[in-house]
């Protein structure tokens, strides 16, 4: 069995917490295999200690959802995004869900092979050109959105081990925000989850930019607001 490392946050009343997307051999199917969090002690990884358990470099290929025409799969080799200039290149930590990922795959809209996802959360790894030193470093927590699923950039999006987001439209979080601690799901355990609350965490943080920015771009752009 080959194992995605993957953390999915589904926007809901209550966030629930997904982890290790669980691949058949023959990439026809795939389900989620879930965590929990030990919400006796609350408990946190680091960042750093967090990525230990990714990569400790940049490979040319990577793990990602992708739309293959009917069905999203998980599929591998799948070639890490270009970073363009005023891009990002992150590590994903965790991602979220939206309706739009789910309706790319059932009405079709998109391309075979593209990536799905939008919702994202990660550590910077790459920095592209045009981008003032001061504003970002490798390995700044961040969270930002992205097309997955389009036509233009096919090969980008939130469901991957790696994605490329703009800088303008990213969220520098704070150092302090870290990943939950989560241990096994008990068996015969689907899934857990957190309760709505304050967003404290990479994975909550992870809900946090289509929304964010689909509401700051309605205030400015149709209301007026400055």
């Amino acid at each position: 069995m080959n194992y995605f490392h993957l953390i999915l946050t589904f926007k809901f009343k209550s966030f629930i917490i997904c982890n290790f997307f669980h691949v058949c051999n023959n990439n026809q199917t795939y389900q989620f295999n879930s965590i929990r969090p030990n919400n006796n002690n609350k408990q946190y990884f680091s960042t750093t200690d967090k990525i230990k358990m990714f990569f400790t470099g940049i490979p040319k290929t990577m793990k990602a959802v992708v739309f293959d025409g009917t069905v999203a799969k998980v599929q591998d080799k799948i070639k890490v995004p270009f970073v363009d200039d005023g891009f990002l290149l992150i590590q994903v930590l965790a991602v979220a869900a939206n309706p739009m990922d789910w309706k790319h795959v059932e009405f079709g809209m998109g391309p075979k092979g593209a990536i799905l996802g939008c919702d994202v959360a990660g550590v910077v790894v790459t920095i592209g050109s045009g981008i003032p030193a001061d504003e970002y470093k490798v390995g700044d927590n961040v969270c930002a959105f992205v097309h997955g699923g389009s036509f233009r950039k096919p090969g980008n999006g939130a469901f991957a081990q790696f994605c490329a987001v703009d800088a303008n439209i990213t969220f520098k979080l704070p150092e302090t925000m870290m990943l939950h601690k989560h241990t096994a799901l008990k068996p015969g355990q689907d899934f857990i989850e957190i309760d709505e609350g304050p967003v404290d965490s990479i994975e909550t943080a992870a809900t946090m930019p289509v929304a964010l920015i689909t509401a700051g771009a309605i205030l400015v752009h149709e209301l007026g607001v400055n």
